[in-house]
């Protein structure tokens, strides 16, 4: 089995690139964490992260505030002061539309396409009903 060791991390800028050169680095020795006083004293100043473990309906009511199939009574942590703000719908302007009579609509497209891309497209729709 192989104890951890060390890694003396070395970093230097590469000429002309954008990624550091690592090759420097190297595995060192075996050195310990800290001295026995250290580690009481990290050990006695841990954070108590969950002083106790939350009970099952305490996080059935906390997913089901989070879904919003319930109300969050208890006035927890409040999310909307981190809400955008939602814009007010603008009223829509009536649009003009301009109606050329005599034009039919499907004239007025073909004048806009490619004179080109049309007399193709006529040719393919002739073999498509030829067959």
């Amino acid at each position: 089995m192989r104890l951890p060791c060390d890694f003396l991390l070395k970093k230097k800028p590469k000429g002309g690139s954008t990624f550091p050169d690592y090759s420097d680095s190297e595995i060192m020795d075996v050195s310990p964490a800290g001295t026995p006083e250290e580690w009481q004293n990290w050990m006695a100043n841990l954070h108590d992260l969950a002083p106790e473990p939350a009970t099952y309906e305490q996080l059935r009511h906390a997913l089901c505030v989070h879904l919003g199939s319930e109300e969050d009574d208890d006035g927890g942590f409040d999310t909307d002061a981190f809400e955008k703000p939602k814009e007010q719908p603008k009223e829509e302007e009536p649009v003009a539309v301009q109606v050329k009579k005599g034009v039919h609509p499907q004239a007025e497209e073909d004048s806009l396409a490619d004179p080109e891309f049309m007399r193709d497209l006529d040719a393919v729709k002739a073999e498509i009903d030829a067959k």
